[in-house]
């Protein structure tokens, strides 16, 4: 509730204006008379402190704009304890996020602390202690009717220790490890000897999955590490290798001209659609790019307006490969995507997939109304795309010619139709089109018989989408660890957004099954499924149906929770915690 009053607000004055806050935290306040002079605006909602701000009426002026962050009303005290005999844990770390923000604060000398102002609402609970594995959980709202109590278990201690391929220790090498039982992160550089500890893992853990990055090595382009835990031990070692890499150095001429050309985009590797080693031209045209592993490989340029060029390089491990490149004037090509009846398609995606032989090229369109697309930064000789819409069976190896501007693709229809904007309902059979997840398993909806299924459809591009993943990692958080419960997410972004999608993945921490890439089936299980629009989900029944055609993201949890037989057991709740969630 927003109120204006004329003057300091007492007990006995009343609002000459009040409105409440839309959706996005917007109010506008408006009097039928004329206002000039010095107002007070008071805020108040549950769960929130009471706030005033004071603004200057100015008649004939823009109305004052008041930007506020209002604080949080809630008052959140506990304990910490610690070991079999659960003493209190003295300058333990507690730390409560939500609603973006956070809240600090240490454990006095008999384990209780209190934080102050916190925002009501969903978030996170985290405390961290010396000797103690980390504890985090999650929750829908703050209880704060009594004290929130935390038992920490002994931790375990992990040491990491990175060598080349001779067996020489290498120090200044990035650690990043992931913790999926804690759904933590750890991080951390090897020191001279190669080695970084991580302390505070839970004795539950049994792997971590970890990255190595180093400017001088070829480093990891994701988590692809999976390094098991021993049980029944506090701690242990891991030897871990990194590859010795080289680097490729050049300069880039306009052709002709020999004009250096600054700013060009140069990658090195076989596969655009696969995170590389790039780096780009300075004002001399000049480009070193290093971590290149050793070997045959690629190089490739991207300037706008001008011509893409490719080269081949063979990289030797501490060796520096020169290529130099010219680059001449691009030239354009468009054309239309439309159906059998010669309707334009808008919102294909027209997708490079193929240039001389390797899949560098990283060109991308999108059909408008009018099914029109076009290129204006393409290479000197022709290359091929992929032409694929909703709805529609896709296009594999089109040619695409320099210069020509009337190309036409014509889509056929998908052999399975369901209706446009509503796709499947209650009751039709799930797809069961084969899966490959981000991480190389491969899946079927068929092969999950037996267990409900969420399949959320989304998009990096699309906000409501992102907005929701917080409520779909408490969701898991909650039931991921049923046996009659998966969650499967399904990408719809174009092929040559993977870095994008996998860098969302990572920072939102959606450590559930992730399909990406119309190779890994996103694209046909989304055409079959009728998904014209996202965020879109479907609830799939233990016998292969649809039980819920499209799920709010807000209520995920409690519309779930009804079609969830009753759990058998409790979940165990890590290191016999009491955490303030309220069922």
């Amino acid at each position: 509730v927003v109120e204006l009053f004329a003057g300091a607000p007492s007990a006995q004055s009343k609002p000459i204006a009040t409105e409440k806050t839309n959706g996005y935290g917007d109010f506008a306040l408006r009097h039928e008379g004329k206002l000039s002079g010095k107002h007070v605006v008071v805020f108040r909602k549950d769960g929130y402190t009471r706030t005033e701000r004071e603004v200057e009426i100015v008649e004939g002026a823009p109305p004052p704009f008041v930007d506020l962050i209002l604080p949080g009303g809630t008052s959140l005290s506990g304990v910490v304890t610690g070991g079999i005999e659960g003493t209190p844990v003295a300058g333990a770390r507690v730390r409560v996020e939500a609603a973006g923000r956070d809240w600090n604060t240490v454990t006095g000398a008999d384990g209780t602390f209190t934080l102050e102002r916190v925002v009501p609402g969903a978030g996170a609970l985290s405390v961290r202690a010396d000797g103690f594995a980390r504890h985090r959980d999650t929750f829908e709202s703050l209880d704060v009717s009594k004290p929130v109590r935390v038992k920490l278990g002994l931790e375990r201690r992990c040491s990491m220790i990175v060598k080349d391929w001779r067996g020489t220790p290498i120090g200044e090498v990035r650690v990043d490890c992931l913790d999926d039982h804690l759904n933590d992160r750890w991080s951390g550089t090897s020191d001279a000897r190669g080695i970084v500890e991580f302390r505070g893992l839970s004795p539950e853990s049994t792997s971590l999955r970890v990255r190595l990055t180093h400017a001088k090595y070829v480093s990891d382009a994701w988590y692809d590490r999976d390094v098991s835990l021993p049980e029944g031990t506090g701690e242990s070692e891991h030897v871990l290798t990194l590859l010795t890499a080289g680097s490729v150095a050049g300069r880039i001429v306009e052709v002709g001209t020999e004009r250096s050309l600054n700013g060009v985009r140069v990658t090195v590797g076989a596969d655009m659609n696969r995170p590389q080693p790039r780096g780009w031209t300075d004002m001399e045209g000049r480009y070193t790019i290093a971590g290149v592993p050793p070997g045959k490989t690629v190089v490739t340029t991207y300037l706008r307006g001008s011509s893409p060029e490719l080269a081949m390089v063979v990289v030797q491990p501490n060796e520096t490969s020169t290529v130099d490149l010219k680059m001449g004037v691009s030239r354009e090509a468009a054309g239309a995507v439309v159906n059998a009846d010669g309707q334009p398609v808008p919102g294909a995606y027209v997708l490079a997939t193929r240039w001389r032989g390797h899949q560098t090229l990283g060109l991308h369109a999108m059909t408008d109304d009018a099914g029109r697309f076009g290129f204006d930064t393409i290479p000197s000789d022709s290359f091929a795309v992929s032409v694929s819409a909703t709805g529609y069976e896709s296009l594999e190896d089109q040619e695409i010619t320099p210069g020509k501007l009337d190309h036409r693709f014509e889509l056929a229809r998908a052999t399975r139709q369901p209706t446009a904007m509503q796709g499947l309902k209650a009751g039709d059979a799930f797809p069961d089109v084969e899966l490959t997840t981000v991480d190389g398993k491969t899946l079927k909806i068929g092969d999950l018989l037996g267990k409900t299924v969420l399949v959320d459809f989304w998009a990096t591009w699309c906000g409501p989408c992102v907005v929701e993943m917080p409520e779909l990692v408490r969701l898991h958080d909650k039931y991921g660890g049923r046996d009659d419960f998966v969650m499967i997410n399904v990408s719809i972004d174009a092929d040559g957004s993977e870095r994008a999608v996998l860098r969302c993945i990572k920072q939102k921490k959606l450590t559930w099954m992730n399909v990406f890439g119309s190779k890994a089936g996103a694209r046909k299980l989304a055409d079959d499924c009728g998904v014209s629009y996202v965020p879109r989900k479907y609830l799939v029944g233990p016998d292969g149906k649809v039980l819920l055609p499209e799920l709010g993201g807000m209520k995920l949890d409690e519309t779930i929770a009804e079609h969830l037989k009753p759990s058998k057991s409790a979940p165990a709740s890590g290191n016999g915690t009491e955490t303030p969630t309220k069922d």
